[in-house]
């Protein structure tokens, strides 16, 4: 238990230890599955190449910043497909 969770443990808060416990711990796994992630030989060159493609776009002549926000949108969606 950390210093914050025994305050509130102090303070007769248990039921908020309890959720700050489950909220970190949360946290800390997702930054476990990011850290096995990101060690892949490919992830920095995939990232990069996303990073690339996506400037790329956005500087095109075509592009309207009105465009931006709602293709970013769709470019998550089509990468969280991707990841199912």
């Amino acid at each position: 238990m950390d210093e914050i969770q025994k305050a509130l443990v102090k303070a007769g808060r248990k039921d908020l230890a309890q959720e700050y416990f489950k909220k970190t711990t949360s946290i800390e796994k997702k930054a476990e599955y990011m850290e096995i992630i990101e060690m892949h030989p490919d992830w920095d060159d995939i990232t990069k190449l996303l990073k690339k493609v996506w400037k790329a776009w956005k500087g095109g002549s075509e592009t309207k910043s009105s465009d931006v926000k709602p293709a970013r949108k769709e470019v998550l969606k089509a990468i969280e497909s991707l990841l199912k």
